[in-house]
């Protein structure tokens, strides 16, 4: 199954940091899928930071194991690679569903 079977529309990517912020601020996404390694020791992690500002939920696509993934990614949703497209969905879901301004707010433990 393809994203856009499962109703989602791609409004761009990008390689670039400093792009990515300011598609961002541009034209706000609904959600957001982020890749944490960009290369060069660079993560997404400033994207995720803008993403939270904006309570932009975000699905973060990683083979880091998760002790070594920063806390500028605590309010996406971590989907480690590889995965299979109905494994995104549902990390897609999830996301959507726990930030507090358009989903449902998780029960504290």
């Amino acid at each position: 199954m393809q994203l856009s079977q499962a109703g989602a529309s791609v409004i761009d990517s990008t390689a670039l940091i400093e792009d990515a912020i300011a598609l961002i601020n541009q034209q706000p996404p609904d959600i957001a899928i982020l890749d944490h390694k960009l290369g060069n020791g660079r993560t997404s992690g400033i994207i995720a930071k803008r993403l939270s500002e904006l309570d932009i939920p975000f699905v973060l696509a990683t083979g880091t194991p998760p002790e070594y993934i920063s806390s500028e990614f605590a309010s996406g949703v971590i989907l480690t690679k590889p995965y299979l497209t109905k494994e995104l969905i549902h990390a897609l879901e999830k996301a959507y569903e726990r930030t507090p301004s358009i989903g449902i707010v998780p029960e504290s433990d």
